[in-house]
């Protein structure tokens, strides 16, 4: 042991120590080191405080706090923290580079919640340093500081309710301008610091007189939700009205002056404010609360606006608006999907509505007119809308299970399911020409080499028409029907269970005879149809004879695929329906027999 002290008094350069004390306290920090560990952690102190008393070794000392504080005793964190915490807000403070600027922010955090545990510190915390803190913080650029400064501040909301309360209006008018930022990580950086600024102040939340069912938590969903309102009434002045649009958060004006620049704005503000939205739908690890009628309303008003209708007039807002609002759809789906996550179960009664949803945006997206057009990418138009719809499908299956509701839509929405995993047909036209041959023998031979020649011509027409479906939408809407058997796959009715099951089997046999089948050449789309196949076969119909053994034999084929993926899928589920199918014997149970008897 006395090793180890003297090797930590031995080393002189700043740099080494940092470097042997983050090593000892991550990657060593198993060694048995007996009862000499006390004076291990003071001589870390020691040299801590000693560091951190001079500008330029400063950061060094904070990289070791940080290592340090998880073991940090409360007498020590008691005796030494108010001077640590100062430390860091010094390096805050000066003109330091975006690296250490973000490590200070990191401590000294982490330092504030550690003081949490230590009454005496916590009350010093709490009268004397939130204020300034607040006063600091909001005092910075987020633009150019970046969102490391927010950690600090999250901490104070979440962990110092009371004190930071007081300064809610001075925090609100800081966080209010990263709702039209650039930057995606400042905007959901002030997301957090919203939602925790609203969980903070619930205490002071006075009940607006005109929504007495409102907290302050509500009522801050209901703000967020009049301003996208008002947003998709500047950008879609033709669709439904909301509801009083007085009570809407008070954001600043956008510029007007150019009006590609004043669109664009407008969409990105809409995207931070359902990422502000998404935030608060998901709680702050606490009990959350919603009024659910807000969030449809807004929803579907946003999904009710289609693309076919705008591009009708040659102007350049009409060029805009085509272009912008199927990113508001995507971004729709993505506040859906905070929705459900966050309230799960309790959504059973609006199941009719959010399922109408995805029916309703699947049937525009799959309509005929589209089918021709071409899209920049050469995919199938509005193909990242759809796999938004197949992504929020399964997170509401995922969440809701036998309570999802699914079977009672399912007429309707598993034909337009099937459309996305069904490859088109091809057809093949083969032409014997007239011979001269005489012989039976020669005239085979002429018509085999006149078929291998078509097949050859036909090989890029036939390689078109498997791709006639998109690899991205194929797989999801895969994921999708998956979920859909594990949670109402016994409620479905058979004709239409009848129906899946044997296209899924079509499909899996005609990979093994069709070289040039999509599925055959996407192995990720073919590992999702082997899944699905398994999952039926899981979670059979009780109404429906059993196609077990026949689908072992499909299972069986492809086990010896030269795609890992393929392979291990297909091992995976005949290992499994094998046990079905050939369930073990029960053993035998005999009574012990005592030797003395």
């Amino acid at each position: 042991m006395a090793k180890v002290l003297d090797l930590i008094n031995s080393v002189d350069s700043v740099n080494q120590f940092k470097d042997f004390t983050v090593g000892l306290l991550t990657s060593s920090s198993d060694l048995p080191l007996g009862e000499d560990i006390n004076e291990i952690d003071s001589l870390i102190i020691t040299k801590i405080n000693s560091y951190l008393s001079k500008p330029d070794t400063r950061a060094s000392g904070l990289v070791v706090i940080s290592k340090f504080i998880p073991r940090c005793s409360k007498e020590d964190l008691q005796k030494y923290g108010m001077l640590w915490i100062s430390k860091a807000v010094q390096v805050l403070e000066s003109k330091c580079e975006s690296k250490e600027f973000s490590l200070a922010s990191r401590v000294l955090g982490e330092l504030l919640i550690e003081a949490k545990q230590v009454p005496e510190l916590q009350k010093e915390v709490s009268m004397q340093n939130v204020k300034p803190l607040v006063t600091l913080i909001t005092s910075f650029d987020l633009e150019t500081k970046g969102t490391a400064v927010l950690y600090p501040l999250a901490v104070l909301l979440y962990y110092y309710k009371e004190s930071t309360e007081k300064f809610q209006k001075a925090i609100r008018e800081f966080i209010l301008p990263t709702v039209d930022s650039k930057k995606k990580e400042t905007a959901k950086a002030g997301a957090n610091i919203y939602s925790l600024l609203t969980r903070a102040t619930e205490r002071s939340f006075k009940s607006i007189e005109a929504k007495p069912a409102y907290n302050n938590w509500t009522y801050n969903l209901l703000l967020i939700c009049n301003s996208l309102h008002e947003i998709m009434t500047t950008l879609f002045p033709d669709s439904d009205t909301s509801g009083p649009d007085e009570m809407k958060l008070e954001l600043p004006s956008l510029s007007q002056e150019d009006i590609v620049d004043y669109y664009f704005d407008l969409e990105k503000r809409f995207e931070n404010l359902c990422d502000y939205l998404s935030t608060m739908l998901r709680g702050c690890g606490e009990i959350n609360s919603v009024i659910p009628n807000d969030i449809l309303t807004l929803v579907c008003r946003g999904l009710d606006i289609l693309p076919t209708t705008l591009h009708q007039e040659d102007s350049l807002v009409d060029s805009l608006l085509y272009m912008i609002l199927p990113k508001l759809h995507i971004i729709l789906f993505q506040v859906l999907n905070a929705f459900i996550e966050g309230f799960k179960d309790n959504l059973v009664p609006f199941a009719s509505t959010v399922l109408k949803l995805y029916k309703h945006t699947l049937n525009w997206a799959n309509g005929l007119d589209l089918e021709n057009e071409e899209t920049i990418r050469g995919i199938k138009p509005f193909t990242n809308v759809k796999i938004s719809v197949y992504k929020s499908l399964t997170i509401w299956l995922n969440n809701l299970s036998t309570l999802s509701g699914i079977e009672i839509i399912s007429d309707e929405l598993i034909p337009l399911i099937l459309k996305d995993i069904t490859p088109e047909m091809s057809e093949i036209s083969l032409t014997i020409q007239k011979t001269t041959a005489t012989s039976k023998k020669g005239f085979k031979r002429t018509r085999d080499n006149q078929i291998k020649n078509d097949l050859e011509q036909d090989r890029p027409r036939l390689i078109n028409k498997c791709m006639s479906i998109d690899l991205d939408i194929c797989k999801e809407a895969l994921i999708s029907l998956q979920c859909i058997f594990k949670s109402s796959g016994t409620l479905m009715k058979i004709p239409i269970y009848q129906m899946i099951e044997e296209l899924v089997i079509a499909m899996l046999s005609n990979v093994y005879m069709d070289d040039y089948s999509f599925y055959k050449l996407r192995p990720f789309c073919h590992v999702e149809l082997l899944r699905l196949l398994k999952i039926m076969q899981m979670n059979p119909h009780p109404l429906r004879p059993s196609s077990l053994h026949h689908c072992i034999e499909l299972f069986s084929t492809p086990s010896h695929e030269y795609n890992r993926h393929v392979a291990a899928e297909a091992k995976e589920a005949l290992m499994q329906l094998e046990k079905i199918a050939h369930p073990s014997a029960l053993t035998l149970s005999l009574p012990v027999v005592n030797a003395a008897e």
